[in-house]
């Protein structure tokens, strides 16, 4: 019935444009056709190269190459012998040896064919190296199309066919592509299912439309991996929605091993895939009757530590428009986590969310590189794990890709829940430590940088990775990558732009430590972002007063040298230790931290009331200011430290520009609110020593 309605579908589609309207007679008539797929012969070319690289035990190469051979002839039995549904079955097997692969000739693998039943059979030797799979490959296909073959089957030597029937199904399933993607009959890919990683798109069966299309040649003239030919060939019909793996027909590998890891950018994944996909659509544009539109690819990547499906299951499950294709990535960083078995129990097998498990914590910079590795689409979605995204992000992010089509990337808004009662998250919110979490709210184009955890970036062959110099944990990496990568894209594409705000990508940024108290998050962030100083010195410029770290180490430094000094002069002087000059020293240090409250009292409740936190009034806003300041200390002691551990001296009393001196920068906001709190903190000192002038000259002698 299947058939039957295809012929009909393709007749209408062929007859559409023949008839004018006002020839009615023509619908009165009525034709017989012969459907031509009645008695037909499909041909599967299945081809198997041999490499010398697996020739090392020549006993053992014979061996798994007799059980495939074996597996093969028993799952084709009931597609050869018995014609289905019209349809016989046929096939051809070419085998292919590199320059060193003559052990293999010497071993009488012919008779091995023989013995399992097989006679059409073609060996040929070439001038290649050892481990050139991928270029037999190519060469194998060039036979098989010249001799008809109707599929052409990617066969590896160590493998062991498990599913009957296979080419039925296979030549089944590109008949429903054709009628439910309405496309030519078998346009797309097809893979049988790895048992070892059922989600990877192995050993693809792919039809002659192909080869027609790309003039016989199965994958182009680049150098390849064997996982990189898999991933080519799903990753171009994806396009189309035409890519799919056969969950019921499944192959076991006998040699299990980790090369469906990837720790590398493909050099095909952007010039030669594209230029694919280019061909592919001309192609369609041609042979197709009814126009199909081409697929936004959009990948998702999630960095994960927590594994927590809370946050997971929300992405997994986002509603993606019928004019996307979005595979999503999870890379798990903590390898002992316990959710791991389920995460992959419910999702392993599905092509388009894939679990992937690095060997030890890696961190979220290395962790978010392997996402970029992984994924081949036009535009990737990096999502922190512990965020909840709107049900529309995915309609939101194809808005903006169509509205800037040329800009790198785009900065979501993550908002964080109401602070409601809390002091401590209240504080967080006046600190001002989350400000460019929320910056594509106020700032529409030409943003600087936004956060990872919700950046939406076009993937473009530009070598651009997160810097795995900062801390595991995160702080700094995202700046510098959307630094690099906005200057790429405005300096080398053409019309190329820099990050645009997109207010509607949003996300809801869940508290952290489940908003209880934690200071330590905020030191280890500005001890990574403070490395950007010496990455971006274009970027930097010098305070002309110390910020409240520095002040504070200097004058801890000061009271310590003075205390020491006092004490010495003490055993050696008839001169007491506690002076006028060892009491300022000493009010000195509570006088910074006093200096920075004095200025937020009078920034939240006088300059900037408006910025308020809503949620908090009386006593307890007063609180939360004075915990706003002590954050934003811990804040820059961080970034003090940093320098410190690094040995960048020279980089202390240096500021980095927020805005990247642009929107009028951060520099003259920074250094005036930096000469405020040292005023503030100089007329303490000034009161502090004046009353205690007056306390030691009204004091008795």
């Amino acid at each position: 019935m299947k058939k039957t309605s295809l012929c009909i579908q393709q007749e209408l589609e062929r007859h559409h444009h023949q008839y004018p309207i006002g020839c009615s007679e023509s619908y009165f008539e009525s034709k017989i056709n012969e459907l031509t797929h009645h008695n037909e012969i499909v041909t599967f070319g299945v081809l198997l190269p041999i490499t010398s690289r697996e020739l090392t035990k020549p006993e053992k190469c014979i061996e798994n190459f007799s059980n495939l051979l074996k597996s093969l002839a028993e799952t084709s039995q009931q597609d050869i012998r018995y014609r289905i549904s019209g349809t016989r079955y046929q096939i051809k097997i070419y085998i292919g040896i590199d320059k060193d692969g003559h052990l293999f000739l010497n071993n009488s693998a012919e008779k091995i064919f023989y013995n399992h039943g097989f006679i059409d059979i073609d060996i040929t030797k070439f001038d290649y190296f050892p481990d050139s799979t991928c270029d037999i490959w190519r060469e194998l296909s060039h036979k098989a199309y010249k001799e008809n073959c109707d599929y052409i089957v990617l066969f590896e030597n160590d493998i062991i066919i498990k599913t009957n029937g296979w080419m039925n199904k296979f030549h089944k399933t590109y008949l429903e592509i054709s009628i439910q993607k309405k496309v030519p009959c078998n346009f797309g890919c097809v893979t049988f299912t790895d048992i070892t990683f059922p989600g990877f798109p192995a050993f693809p069966v792919i039809s002659r439309v192909h080869l027609d299309t790309f003039n016989g040649d199965i994958i182009p003239q680049q150098r390849f991996q064997i996982q990189d030919v898999y991933t080519y060939l799903f990753q171009l019909y994806r396009r189309w929605g035409c890519s799919i793996i056969l969950h019921d027909v499944k192959i076991q590998k006998i040699k299990i091993d980790q090369r469906y890891e990837k720790w590398y950018h493909s050099d095909w994944k952007f010039d030669v895939l594209n230029n694919s996909v280019d061909r592919v659509e001309k192609w369609l544009n041609i042979n197709n009757k009814t126009p199909i539109q081409k697929l936004l690819t959009l990948d998702i990547v999630v960095p994960s530590y927590r594994v927590d499906f809370k946050y997971l299951d929300p992405i997994i499950n986002l509603e993606i428009p019928v004019t996307m294709s979005t595979i999503i990535y999870i890379i798990i960083d903590d390898p002992n986590s316990s959710n791991i078995i389920l995460l992959k129990k419910l999702y392993e097998k599905d092509p388009f969310i894939r679990i992937l498990v690095n060997k030890t914590n890696l961190g979220a910079s290395l962790s978010r590189n392997r996402g970029l590795y992984e994924s081949n689409a036009d535009y990737i979605l990096f999502l922190d794990d512990d965020v909840t995204p709107e049900k529309d992000i995915l309609f939101e992010c194809e808005k903006v890709i169509k509205e800037h089509p040329t800009a790198c990337g785009f900065i979501g808004s993550s908002k964080f829940p109401p602070a409601n009662e809390s002091i401590f998250k209240s504080a967080v919110v006046l600190s001002g430590v989350t400000f460019f979490w929320e910056i594509a709210e106020i700032w529409d184009n030409d943003i600087p940088w936004g956060i990872a955890g919700n950046l939406l970036i076009r993937s473009y062959k530009d070598d651009i990775l997160f810097d795995s110099s900062f801390p595991k944990t995160g702080g700094g990496e995202d700046i510098d990558f959307c630094l690099k990568k906005g200057n790429f894209f405005i300096k080398n594409v053409e019309n190329g732009k820099g990050f645009q705000g997109a207010s509607n990508v949003k996300v809801t940024h869940h508290w952290w430590n489940d908003g209880k108290r934690y200071y330590w998050r905020f030191y280890k962030w500005a001890k990574g972002d403070g490395a950007l100083i010496k990455m971006h010195p274009n970027l930097t410029y010098n305070d002309i007063v110390p910020n409240s770290a520095e002040f504070l180490l200097g004058t801890t430094f000061i009271l310590f040298i003075t205390v020491i000094i006092s004490s010495l002069i003490t055993v050696f002087y008839d001169i007491e230790i506690i002076n006028i000059f060892t009491i300022l020293i000493f009010l000195s240090v509570p006088h910074v931290i006093i200096s920075n409250f004095v200025f937020d009292i009078h920034l939240h409740l006088i300059i900037q009331p408006f910025k308020r936190v809503p949620t908090i009034g009386g006593y307890r806003y007063i609180l939360a200011i004075f915990e706003s300041s002590m954050i934003r200390m811990t804040n820059e002691f961080g970034r003090l430290m940093g320098h410190i551990e690094r040995k960048e001296w020279n980089y202390i009393g240096k500021r980095f520009d927020w805005f990247a001196k642009k929107n009028g920068g951060t520099m003259n906001d920074e250094i005036s609110t930096n000469s405020r709190k040292f005023f503030i903190w100089v007329s303490l000192m000034v009161f502090s020593s004046s009353v205690l002038l007056i306390v030691i000259s009204e004091s008795p002698m």
